[in-house]
């Protein structure tokens, strides 16, 4: 079992370490790429004004459903409907046969980790390889490989009462075997699929604005005096950095099938890690005039799948 470690992509590093225990290398930028979570821009209105580049109607939870489907992989996987009765024990027979994920867990009830306080809300994955009557070990993509968790911080972060789109509790992943080898050309396609149909869907609803609408939020928020510091806060430190990388693993997955759309996300990436490094020194009005840029991009993006046969 390999330690694959990089916070924003804790899901796609979760999948890649649980199929490393069963021999099978499969690298956290192609699962990213195949769990069809990052397309277009939201923007959450009622979560303190959150911008992702991503789909809100793929969470990371169905991510990591459909990439080991897509892999080839059959699984077993759970969930509770209620947070009554924690399946500690159903966990404990899991992981004697091999690793587990666990998730989404609430990252401020994650101790081991000195910012725990500031992260309430924040949605999170792990790999969980053992556990005793007092811990449960556990290697965290944030960077924390082989920390251990009281079994009740444990509970309270699995049974994530503060993560809004989960689907029930305590969800878990464990077990997987290869049942299929789907070639690059099959992998490609279900990729492409998952892009269409995220754009096919993306429609602003409520307080969730998407494409154009969530961009001209973000937008008037960052031309706001003063900005808001947790949204600066959460651009730089997680959206910018997270989105860059995305983009860059789907212009590399698309290079040979797809050159067009390729080049398109590279741009993107590029776009994104320009926003970064502006936004890292206060250049805010930068960021916006790339924002804009981006926004167009966006469109181009979008149009170049929709046309794609």
């Amino acid at each position: 079992m390999r330690y694959f470690g990089n916070g924003p992509y804790c899901y796609s590093n979760a999948v890649s370490m649980l199929l490393s225990s069963t021999g099978e290398e499969v690298s956290p930028s192609l699962v990213e790429v195949l769990t069809g979570v990052g397309h277009g821009p939201v923007f959450y209105e009622e979560r303190s004004q959150l911008f992702y580049f991503g789909d809100c109607h793929m969470p990371p939870d169905s991510g990591i459903t459909a990439a080991m489907t897509e892999l080839g992989f059959d699984f077993i996987e759970t969930a509770c409907d209620s947070d009554d009765s924690p399946p500690l024990d159903r966990l404990a027979s899991a992981l004697k046969n091999g690793p587990a994920i666990l998730g989404p867990l609430d990252m401020s009830l994650l101790k081991y980790n000195p910012s725990h306080k500031y992260l309430r809300g924040a949605d999170h994955f792990v790999l969980a390889y053992n556990m005793d009557e007092r811990h449960a070990y556990l290697h965290d993509p944030e960077g924390f490989p082989f920390v251990q968790l009281p079994i009740e911080d444990l509970v309270a972060a699995w049974r994530a009462d503060s993560v809004d789109y989960k689907r029930g509790h305590y969800r878990c992943w464990h077990s997987p075997s290869r049942t299929r080898h789907p070639s690059t050309e099959d992998l490609t396609d279900v990729a492409m699929e998952q892009i269409k149909v995220a754009y096919s869907r993306m429609e602003s609803v409520e307080s969730v604005k998407t494409g154009n609408d969530a961009t001209f939020l973000l937008l008037a928020a960052l031309m706001s005096d003063p900005i808001s510091g947790s949204l600066k806060s959460h651009l730089l430190n997680f959206a910018l950095k997270l989105a860059a990388r995305r983009a860059g693993d789907y212009a590399e997955f698309f290079r040979e099938s797809w050159p067009v759309l390729s080049d398109l996300k590279y741009e993107q990436a590029v776009l994104l890690g320009r926003c970064q490094s502006n936004g890292a020194n206060d250049d805010w009005s930068t960021v916006a005039d790339d924002l804009r840029t981006l926004s167009e991009l966006e469109e181009r993006i979008r149009r170049s799948v929709m046309e794609q046969s």
